[in-house]
Protein backbone atom coordinates (compact mmCIF):
# COMPACT_ATOMS: atom_id res chain seq x y z
CA UNK A 1 0.00 0.00 0.00
CA UNK A 2 1.35 3.45 -0.79
CA UNK A 3 2.04 6.12 1.67
CA UNK A 4 -0.46 8.35 -0.21
CA UNK A 5 -3.32 6.22 0.42
CA UNK A 6 -2.39 5.26 4.09
CA UNK A 7 -2.76 9.31 4.55
CA UNK A 8 -5.96 9.12 3.22
CA UNK A 9 -7.34 6.67 5.38
CA UNK A 10 -8.64 8.24 8.52
CA UNK A 11 -8.62 5.87 11.68
CA UNK A 12 -11.76 7.13 14.41
CA UNK A 13 -9.97 7.68 17.59
CA UNK A 14 -12.62 6.12 20.51
CA UNK A 15 -12.18 7.71 23.69
CA UNK A 16 -14.12 6.44 26.71
CA UNK A 17 -14.56 8.72 29.98
CA UNK A 18 -16.19 8.94 33.48
CA UNK A 19 -15.65 10.47 36.36
CA UNK A 20 -15.05 9.21 40.07
CA UNK A 21 -18.04 11.34 41.71
CA UNK A 22 -21.96 10.32 41.12
CA UNK A 23 -22.48 14.24 42.28
CA UNK A 24 -24.64 15.54 39.30
CA UNK A 25 -22.51 19.06 40.05
CA UNK A 26 -19.08 17.21 39.93
CA UNK A 27 -16.73 19.60 38.48
CA UNK A 28 -14.72 16.21 36.85
CA UNK A 29 -18.08 15.15 35.26
CA UNK A 30 -18.58 18.67 34.28
CA UNK A 31 -15.43 19.20 32.24
CA UNK A 32 -16.37 15.36 30.21
CA UNK A 33 -19.87 16.73 29.79
CA UNK A 34 -17.72 19.77 28.10
CA UNK A 35 -15.52 17.08 26.02
CA UNK A 36 -18.24 15.15 25.24
CA UNK A 37 -19.76 18.52 23.58
CA UNK A 38 -16.65 19.77 21.68
CA UNK A 39 -15.44 15.90 20.38
CA UNK A 40 -19.09 15.95 18.21
CA UNK A 41 -17.28 18.64 16.31
CA UNK A 42 -14.00 16.97 15.51
CA UNK A 43 -13.79 14.87 12.62
CA UNK A 44 -12.76 11.28 13.76
CA UNK A 45 -13.09 11.36 17.55
CA UNK A 46 -15.55 9.67 19.22
CA UNK A 47 -16.12 10.15 22.99
CA UNK A 48 -18.55 8.20 24.59
CA UNK A 49 -18.97 9.26 28.53
CA UNK A 50 -20.42 6.27 30.99
CA UNK A 51 -20.69 8.58 33.73
CA UNK A 52 -23.86 7.42 34.97
CA UNK A 53 -22.41 4.25 35.64
CA UNK A 54 -19.98 4.68 38.53
CA UNK A 55 -22.50 4.85 41.37
CA UNK A 56 -23.93 0.78 39.66
CA UNK A 57 -20.35 0.01 39.75
CA UNK A 58 -19.90 -3.13 42.92
CA UNK A 59 -16.34 -3.15 44.79
CA UNK A 60 -14.47 -5.98 43.32
CA UNK A 61 -15.47 -9.42 44.23
CA UNK A 62 -13.32 -11.86 42.03
CA UNK A 63 -15.57 -14.75 43.80
CA UNK A 64 -18.79 -13.54 42.50
CA UNK A 65 -17.12 -12.51 39.20
CA UNK A 66 -16.26 -16.28 38.54
CA UNK A 67 -19.53 -17.32 39.97
CA UNK A 68 -21.75 -14.95 37.89
CA UNK A 69 -19.70 -13.37 35.40
CA UNK A 70 -19.92 -9.70 34.28
CA UNK A 71 -23.83 -8.61 34.43
CA UNK A 72 -25.07 -5.02 34.20
CA UNK A 73 -23.22 -1.54 34.80
CA UNK A 74 -19.98 -3.75 35.00
CA UNK A 75 -21.00 -5.34 31.20
CA UNK A 76 -21.48 -2.06 29.91
CA UNK A 77 -18.62 -0.40 30.66
CA UNK A 78 -16.44 -3.57 30.02
CA UNK A 79 -18.43 -3.05 26.39
CA UNK A 80 -17.51 0.51 26.43
CA UNK A 81 -13.70 -0.31 26.82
Amino acid sequence: MSSTTNQNKQQTIKIVAFAGSTREASANAGLIRAAQDLARSIPHVELRVVIHLIGQLPLVDSDLEAAEGFTGAVSECREAL
